[in-house]
């Protein structure tokens, strides 16, 4: 079974199947091509948000560091700290709520 397409050629089952095989791959390797650049431009982008948050994260960050390293080094004196933190906090609020009464 064949039949003559517009051009005059003879298209055959097979034909016409390679053909359309040959445009699938087309198709996928486009498709793969856009989806490559999507994503370099994606991770473009990423790089450039990590490199410009990056100093503001050492910067937030560094306060906490320096407490933990000072936890670990005197941890009887950093208890004792926050004990007593947290006795003047106690304190305020009770006097804070006596007064309203």
């Amino acid at each position: 079974m064949s039949a003559t397409n517009p051009a005059g050629f003879t298209s055959t089952p097979a034909n016409v199947v390679e053909r359309a095989s040959d445009r699938a791959d087309e198709a996928i390797r486009a498709t793969q091509r856009a989806t490559n650049a999507a994503l370099d431009n994606v991770a473009d982008k990423v790089h450039h948000l990590r490199d410009r948050a990056s100093p503001v994260v050492d910067r937030v960050t560094a306060p906490f560091d320096s407490v933990a390293n000072y936890t670990q080094q005197a941890p009887l004196k950093s208890l004792l700290a926050a004990a007593a933190a947290g006795a003047v906090l106690l304190a305020l609020v009770s006097l804070l709520t006596r007064s309203r009464d």
